[in-house]
């Protein structure tokens, strides 16, 4: 099991939170709109992957809150709004890669990002 484990090094995972606001300013009517993605460098692993992302708000006792959301294999990268951070504030996030159902890595260490409503 520990070998199983080894190539699943979470200092392998780097989890990179990026937030663009994009819109127009010509007219005051057009609503910016937010993309929040989140993204990972892959694992050097020929197996197939499975990647399970975690994210919690950043507020108070919130660590309770976490989800867990599975991305498809072959994908390192996905929408805040994909794995649950769909509202305006803090939030956190980490990465696990998974060979099987019940063999993960550990989970990377927590990101943090600010969602902004503009």
């Amino acid at each position: 099991m520990r070998y199983l484990l080894s190539w699943l090094n979470p200092i392998g995972l780097i989890v990179t939170v990026v937030v663009v606001t994009m819109g127009g300013c010509s007219r005051p009517s057009i609503v910016n709109k937010s993309t929040c993605t989140v993204s990972w460098d892959a694992v050097a692993d020929q197996r197939e992957i499975e990647y399970r992302v975690t994210t919690w708000p950043n507020v108070g006792t919130a660590a309770s809150n976490k989800v867990v959301y599975r991305v498809s294999r072959g994908k390192t990268e996905t929408t805040c709004n994909d794995v649950g951070a769909r509202t305006a504030g803090p939030w956190m996030v980490s990465v696990q890669a998974c060979i099987e159902k019940n063999i993960c890595s550990d989970p990377s260490e927590p990101v943090a990002f600010t969602i902004v409503d503009r």
